[in-house]
């Protein structure tokens, strides 16, 4: 998703986390809040992104990608 969101320009994006650091389950309270905002802006983005691919196809084909269940299903 960070490639599209970047070739998208949205603007919010996804960022980075390593995930090796959470091994144990004791270190998600010691991430707790690195990863929460980690994953807020990774669903911001994600809702950014299609907004605007949606924009884009509707454009193009006037179709809109949420009548849909899959990109496959567009066709």
């Amino acid at each position: 998703m960070k490639k599209t969101a970047e070739a998208y320009n949205v603007e919010t994006q996804k960022g980075e986390f390593d995930h090796k650091k959470i091994r144990w389950w004791s270190d998600v309270d010691l991430y707790k809040n690195v990863v929460e905002e980690y994953l807020i802006k990774d669903l911001k983005g994600l809702n950014e992104l299609v907004q605007t691919f949606n924009k884009t196809k509707y454009e193009m084909y006037h179709i809109n990608i949420t009548s849909f269940q899959t990109i496959s299903h567009c066709s």
